[in-house]
């Protein structure tokens, strides 16, 4: 059986705080979340917040030279401890390579981002906010 158990977390409205559940033998979390939104660990001592997503990847119906990647910047806080982060998501060959790890609070954290959405489209009407899903684990 796997050491770490993921736990989903369904959408936020913008600019919310929202508890998540967390079983008491995990410390993993995978969560969607929202450009400006922040997740706590229902504990309350860890909390993630997206501080901005910047998407450079080649639109779906667009002829590009280069795939892109998506940036997404974060700040996680534990024990009262806040430490901004950002981390890279794509298939470009130039992608810079993410250090996985944080630190905060005196613990250590691997945060990865699983997928950025929507993918960019030219001329396509009314696109949905940005949001990232990002996997947080306790080290």
């Amino acid at each position: 059986m796997k050491k770490y158990f993921l736990l989903g977390l369904v959408l936020l409205s913008a600019c919310q705080q929202k508890d998540i559940q967390k079983p008491a033998d995990s410390k993993a979390l995978a969560l969607s979340i929202n450009q400006s939104d922040k997740a706590s660990f229902a504990s309350g001592d860890v909390s993630v917040k997206v501080l901005n997503i910047e998407d450079s990847r080649c639109p779906m119906n667009a002829n590009c030279i280069h795939l892109g990647w998506a940036k997404v910047s974060f700040s996680l806080t534990a024990g009262g401890e806040e430490v901004k982060g950002e981390r890279y998501f794509g298939a470009d060959a130039q992608l810079p390579k993410n250090d996985t790890e944080i630190k905060a609070g005196g613990r250590l954290f691997e945060v990865t981002v699983q997928e950025v959405t929507p993918y960019p489209c030219t001329g396509c009407p009314n696109q949905p906010a940005s949001q990232a899903v990002l996997n947080v684990k306790e080290k």
